[in-house]
């Protein structure tokens, strides 16, 4: 029988082939939804979902948690020895996570309350609107030219909140490698929508 035909003919495993386009959705985001909660205002009612917020809150809310009680079962993991080194380690490394936590938490919010105080009248806007970008407005002119909303999307809102995240790293290590994380498949996300 011909191999080319046979490879052809395969079948395909759709959870596996579901999971795998999945996760990266997912990614992008509550990648997006962590940073522009921050970086963006007036987002539109469908754009900024409550169900969203409240999954992202309980992931902050419970991350650490996880990690302490999986912490055991991995090897890999950093670790000096058991006790209360153990411990002192893991509080060093998610120290400032809970602040994180409650700044998203209070910004979320308030971007939720103006998703829904947000009328529109004028048809031209839309209810799936991403919102004015806070950083726009500074950056009129980057190397002598008129900066585009999508290089704002693409390059300067992650490179801000990247630079934001390194900054935080050196303070909370978790906390800055988080939003140096997110502010990357933040830029992904919009590459991906220019792309395909």
């Amino acid at each position: 029988m011909n191999p080319n035909i046979r490879a052809n003919q395969e079948r395909s495993n759709v959870l596996l082939t579901i999971i795998l386009n999945m996760i990266p959705s997912l990614l992008y985001s509550y990648s997006r939804l962590l940073l522009e909660v921050f970086i963006r205002k007036n987002m539109g009612r469908r754009y900024f979902s409550f169900a969203s917020y409240g999954t992202m809150v309980l992931f902050l809310l419970f991350f650490p948690v996880g990690v302490l009680w999986v912490y055991p079962y991995f090897l890999w993991f950093p670790r000096r020895h058991f006790g209360a080194s153990d411990m002192d380690y893991l509080q060093q490394l998610f120290e400032g996570w809970y602040y994180l936590f409650i700044v998203f938490t209070i910004a979320g919010f308030v971007r939720w309350l103006e998703s829904l105080k947000k009328v529109i009248i004028n048809l031209s806007e839309s209810s799936v609107s991403s919102g004015e970008s806070y950083i726009l407005k500074y950056w009129v002119k980057w190397f002598g030219n008129s900066v585009t909303p999508r290089q704002v999307e693409t390059i300067v809102e992650p490179s801000f909140c990247f630079l934001i995240g390194l900054v935080i790293y050196f303070f909370s290590r978790c906390v800055g490698e988080t939003i140096m994380g997110a502010s990357f498949f933040y830029s992904l996300s919009y590459f991906k929508k220019v792309i395909g």
